[in-house]
């Protein structure tokens, strides 16, 4: 059961950045195209939106992996106080990259685009 949660989750959460980052590559051709400044604001309007995605996809990521970690350490009988430091350790450091990552996208969009 877990297993298909997680490959199910991970599906939509796939599905749903490539329909969003399909829909901001289609929202830049316009940018380009007609140089308007109203599509320059939905373009931040849809950042926004795949910033607050990628931050819910990856917290729910992080809790169903946090489970099953939970629930393997229980039947392995492992220490469950070193298990949750190590994946409180991870998702740090993904959450740092990933914020990171988005906090550099907006300078790589606005270095090819001669409107920012």
């Amino acid at each position: 059961v877990v297993v298909v949660m997680v490959v199910w989750g991970w599906k939509i959460s796939f599905c749903g950045m490539l329909v969003l980052v399909l829909v901001e590559a289609l929202l830049m051709m316009l940018l380009m195209v007609l140089r308007g400044r109203w599509l320059l604001e939905i373009l931040m309007v849809m950042m926004v939106v795949v910033v607050v995605v990628v931050v819910v996809v990856v917290v729910l990521v992080v809790l169903v992996v946090l489970m099953v970690v939970l629930v393997l350490a229980r039947r392995l009988r492992l220490c469950l106080r070193l298990v949750v430091v190590v994946v409180v350790v991870v998702v740090v450091v993904v959450v740092f990259l990933l914020s990171l990552l988005l906090l550099l996208l907006p300078l790589c969009c606005c270095s090819h685009c001669c409107c920012c």
